[in-house]
């Protein structure tokens, strides 16, 4: 049996989670999340609700976790230190290269279907609604940073437009 300690809990962590538990070898997941995420903890033997911070807190849950190897997710635990903790511990951890994708909060007063459509309808700029990953991306919108640089900020730059429209609106 493989112990694999997961930390982080966003969308991204969730599919890592689910193709970890896909694999033909036996593996058993333990999560460390600064928040529940349901999905992740469903298919979890064990979850620890914490911060990233606290080095200390995730170093002795992956101890008893008997962690083989760990997958970090982005953000919030590479800036707290969180791999280079696990390798002094002798457990395998890499920080991610790089991500295609960003996974952005839809703003208050949407879901993630109404925002994608709001921003190709008013700004077109195409993005995809979170939910269709499932329950735990809804409020998420997830925006593609495999396009060519000129167009990214072509988005970029509407997407301000966008944002600067919708202020002045509500200041009326």
């Amino acid at each position: 049996m493989i112990n694999v300690i997961l930390i982080g809990n966003g969308a991204r962590e969730h599919a890592i989670a689910e193709a970890v538990m896909r694999s033909k070898h036996r593996l058993k997941l333990f999560s460390f999340m600064k928040a529940n995420n349901p999905g992740i903890a469903l298919i979890s033997e064990e979850i620890s609700i914490g911060s990233y911070s606290d080095l200390t807190a995730i170093s002795a849950f992956a101890r008893g976790a008997s962690a083989d190897f760990a997958i970090v997710g982005p953000e919030d635990p590479l800036n707290s230190g969180v791999v280079d903790a696990l390798k002094e511990m002798g457990i395998p951890a890499n920080p991610p290269k790089a991500s295609l994708y960003v996974w952005a909060k839809v703003p208050e007063g949407y879901t993630s279907t109404e925002f994608a459509d709001d921003l190709l309808e008013q700004a077109n700029i195409v993005v995809t609604p979170g939910n269709g990953y499932g329950p735990n991306g809804e409020g998420y919108i997830r925006l593609s940073l495999t396009i060519a640089d000129d167009l990214l900020e072509k988005g970029l730059a509407r997407l301000a437009g966008w944002k600067n429209r919708k202020k002045s609106r509500s200041v009326r």
